[in-house]
């Protein structure tokens, strides 16, 4: 019975929890695609230890060459928020900005129904243009200990900041 409605329970115990976009199963998944790309059902005990190593070094030249294009190259920027893209593209490998990019391109799609001011900050309530009635809140907290806080809480979850905390940054004026 709890397994059927894990929908409602497991959300609400895991939102906010670190996971990097993926979950157990894929991140298993994954690996054993990986070094199934190395091994066969035929490979001898001798051959294994090799292969595995071979899939390792692919691995680490897959990072070395992500830190590499880092390091010395810049991507692409598109949109009108060239400031916060060009502090993106500063923080975050080219893989991660792919997908911070997105992000920022989707704010421009974005609307606030209201704003409310609440203890020194900011309440933003947000929806996407053309389907009004805010099915997000964003609290912006100013001054010293500045801090943007989204309730879909992707930030936290993913480590990626999501197109509703770019667009409270778009209308404070923030880079």
């Amino acid at each position: 019975m709890m397994y059927a409605k894990r929908d409602s329970w497991a959300e609400s115990c895991l939102r906010g929890k670190f996971f990097g976009g993926k979950c157990t199963i894929q991140r298993v998944e994954s690996m054993n695609k990986y070094v199934k790309d190395y091994l066969r059902k035929d490979i001898k005990l001798f051959e294994c230890i090799p292969a595995i190593d071979r899939a390792m070094l692919r691995l680490r030249n897959t990072t070395t060459k992500d830190g590499f294009n880092a390091k010395y190259s810049t991507p692409v920027l598109k949109t009108a928020l060239t400031k916060l893209e060009q502090q993106a593209s500063l923080i975050y490998t080219h893989r991660c900005f792919i997908l911070v990019h997105h992000e920022i391109e989707s704010c421009s799609a974005l609307t606030h129904d209201k704003v409310m001011y609440n203890f020194g900050g900011r309440v933003y309530l947000l929806s996407k243009y053309g389907e009004p009635h805010g099915n997000w809140t964003c609290v912006y907290h100013g001054g010293e200990n500045m801090r943007i806080e989204c309730g879909c809480q992707k930030y936290e979850s993913e480590r990626i900041p999501c197109c509703h905390l770019f667009y409270v940054m778009k209308c404070e004026h923030l880079t």
